[in-house]
């Protein structure tokens, strides 16, 4: 779970690149994360995350089940459906290498998001609020995305739920499935609530940004812990354009957050989701 740090890159079209020479560092990954299997180990890489410290762990779902997750910061992939994923493909230069696409596909751009409200995972009225304030954020956007927004226990037709789990302050999220659905679950931690409202804003923003293919844009130094893998980014168009330091997308920011996002966040997401 997140607890105010974040770990991937808010890049959604990527190159990754992982040569044979890394099987001795899989192998020490083996030797901290023994819960995990090698096969686990390789997908997640090939998601290109940032697999240090990663830790398989029961998370609450909001009616009060357990899932069984892959957790890497406030990242979070559900074991049983993590054959739903990406996996690598062999170049010709004998390198394992994958393209990356996953954002969510045209058909599923209309997002209906629930703030819960049912006993035990109910959204604070701080979290209601920033909630709003992000899902405006993201519709004053010019892109494909339509996001709509309601607060209660009625979740069959929602295409993301926020609830309120506990835990120290931050959150957590996945990313969208194979077949381009956004992910279904933003969990924010109940200690969130001691932090403002843009504080708020900015963890469910990004939060949010995950649910749609969004990744950190520092994963591959996130919070100066430096890099697992070796992994080469590729941009469609110029770096300058998408990478800036305050991005919403950061792995780790500041108190004084104002929870907005930067003019490179919003570079980003409407060159993912443009208009034709």
């Amino acid at each position: 779970m997140k607890k105010i740090t974040f770990v991937l890159l808010s890049i959604v079209i990527v190159t990754i690149v992982l040569s044979c020479e890394k099987k001795e560092t899989l192998n020490e990954l083996l030797g901290k994360t023994t819960m995990l299997t090698t096969s686990q180990l390789e997908k997640l890489l090939a998601l290109g995350v940032n697999v240090d410290n990663v830790t398989l762990e029961n998370l609450r779902l909001f009616d009060g089940t357990l899932e069984k997750n892959l957790v890497l910061g406030d990242i979070t992939i559900p074991v049983a459906k993590i054959d739903e994923y990406v996996t690598l493909k062999t170049s010709e230069n004998n390198k394992q290498q994958l393209e990356v696409s996953n954002i969510v596909a045209p058909e599923y751009r209309n997002i209906k998001i629930v703030g819960y409200s049912g006993e035990g995972f109910a959204l604070t009225s701080k979290m209601r609020t920033a909630l709003s304030w992000a899902v405006s954020n993201y519709n004053n956007l010019s892109t494909t995305l339509n996001f709509s927004l309601t607060y209660g226990t009625d979740t069959d037709t929602a295409d993301i739920i926020v609830y309120k789990v506990e835990g120290e302050a931050g959150g957590s999220a996945g990313f969208p499935s194979i077949n381009g659905k956004p992910y279904k679950y933003v969990r924010i931690n109940s200690d969130t609530d001691n932090l403002t409202i843009n504080m708020n804003e900015h963890i469910i923003t990004h939060e949010i940004g995950h649910c749609i293919g969004l990744r950190h844009k520092d994963w591959m130094n996130p919070c100066g812990k430096g890099l697992i893998s070796d992994v080469e980014f590729k941009l469609i168009q110029d770096k300058s354009a998408f990478l800036f330091e305050d991005s919403i997308m950061q792995s780790c920011f500041s108190s004084t957050s104002d929870g907005e996002f930067t003019d490179a966040d919003k570079n980003l997401i409407t060159f993912l989701y443009q208009k034709k």
